[in-house]
């Protein structure tokens, strides 16, 4: 029954792929390789929710700039609207930066993925084009680049659309990268997405992931970031919203004195399945990769985490740190940091905490003559902290804060400041 269904989703999937017009060689290898794999019993129990739809592709084309402002974070930025996976010219920023919507065709073995699994393969037998976008310091007046992907959920169908970005920030640059995910509407979609993004030498990049789609939509993505000689990577992951995610960022260093900060947010509520999966690899001496994930759950979270160090790699300074909180008794957190390791002339750790809300905390602010609801709702979010003050824009940091918070406690505590 289990082969079955499966084979049921993948013949659907299939006869999306060659309604498309524009499939290539590069995307029917991958649809190949989807076709062949054996799925783990995690990957099986997050597709068998699509075992039933429909799978389409629509795009819509009548969305209005007043809908697009509402959607949008109100921050200053050189703005990059996808609707539906397509790029809107008419409605963004494009004056300042310089980008290529080209063909897979054209960007066939251009890059080879750093880490491979069915997501991958699902994403980019999907993939019709590519937004290759070159960045430099001196083209962005200090603006982040803020890249909004708006999706239309269909009351009766899944809409499967693909979001595939391949970003390259030249040397000796300093670009700060907003990656925002939200749904139009209630209705349910499957966003796949693929951020590349090459972080050329001497160079620094502050990258921001927001995720935050409506309940009744699927977020899959594969993220790689490759860093180069002495560049440092700041990459925050933020998964806010959406009924179930598989978030991949894969990280590969090609050079020496690189450096990355890889954190991530994680708030599953209600039947929420929020998968969270990183995979960094340490190939040249002298790296560094620093990582705290944490998960706020009342539902279903996992994070699993791999360092692979080279046995080339020697100086490497790697820890990874998963750090977990249960809301109730019937929300439930996985969580497997993980360490591979063929030199020795290297520091590494790694660590995972869990558990609930410590009692004697609440007991200590109460007894300061604060109610015991709101006790618990300032050491949850106070949990957060560490991983929000690594944003620097206030404004952003505002925002953020105050979507965890309404997530968390709901709009009577929106206003409410900790």
């Amino acid at each position: 029954m289990v082969g079955l269904s499966i084979d049921i989703f993948l013949n659907k999937w299939k006869d999306l792929f060659y309604n498309s017009v524009n499939y290539s060689n590069y995307s029917k290898n991958h649809l190949k390789s989807l076709l062949n794999i054996k799925l783990t019993v995690n990957e099986y129990n997050l597709f068998k929710y699509f075992f039933d739809k429909k799978l389409v592709s629509f795009v819509n084309k009548n969305l209005l700039l007043d809908k697009i402002n509402e959607l949008s974070l109100p921050i200053d930025s050189i703005r990059l609207i996808f609707i539906d996976g397509c790029f809107s010219y008419n409605f963004s920023d494009n004056e300042f930066i310089i980008f290529n919507n080209i063909n897979v065709s054209s960007y066939y073995n251009y890059f080879t993925a750093i880490s491979s699994d069915i997501f991958l393969h699902l994403i980019e037998s999907f993939l019709n084009k590519i937004f290759i976008l070159n960045l430099y310091s001196n083209n962005l007046n200090d603006k982040p680049i803020y890249i909004l992907n708006i999706t239309t959920g269909l009351k009766s169908d899944l809409n499967v659309l693909n979001y595939r970005y391949h970003i390259i920030v030249e040397s000796s640059s300093c670009i700060s990268i907003i990656e925002h995910y939200v749904s139009l509407n209630n209705y349910s979609h499957l966003t796949c997405s693929r951020f590349v993004i090459e972080v050329l030498n001497n160079s620094y990049l502050d990258h921001i992931k927001i995720l935050s789609e409506n309940s009744f939509s699927y977020h899959f993505s594969c993220n790689d970031i490759y860093i180069d000689s002495s560049s440092f990577v700041n990459s925050t992951v933020f998964l806010l919203g959406s009924g179930i995610i598989r978030n991949n960022t894969n990280v590969r260093f090609n050079g020496e004195n690189g450096n990355i900060l890889l954190n991530s947010l994680s708030v599953p509520i209600k039947s929420n399945i929020f998968n969270n999966y990183t995979y960094v690899e340490h190939n040249f001496c002298n790296s560094k990769s620093h990582q705290l994930h944490k998960i706020i759950s009342s539902a279903y979270g996992k994070f699993k985490g791999l360092v692979k160090i080279l046995k080339n790699s020697s100086k490497v300074d790697a820890t990874m740190i998963s750090r977990n909180l249960l809301l109730n008794d019937f929300s439930f957190i996985e969580t497997e940091p993980k360490l591979e390791i063929y030199n020795n002339d290297v520091i590494c750790t790694h660590a995972a905490t869990l558990g609930k809300i410590d009692e004697n905390q609440i007991f200590y602010l109460c007894s300061r003559g604060i109610d015991s609801e709101i006790a618990k709702n300032i050491i949850l979010s106070s949990f957060s902290h560490d991983i929000i003050d690594l944003i620097k824009n206030n404004l952003l940091r505002d925002i953020i804060l105050k979507c965890i918070n309404k997530r968390l406690f709901g709009d009577f505590y929106e206003s409410i400041d900790y």
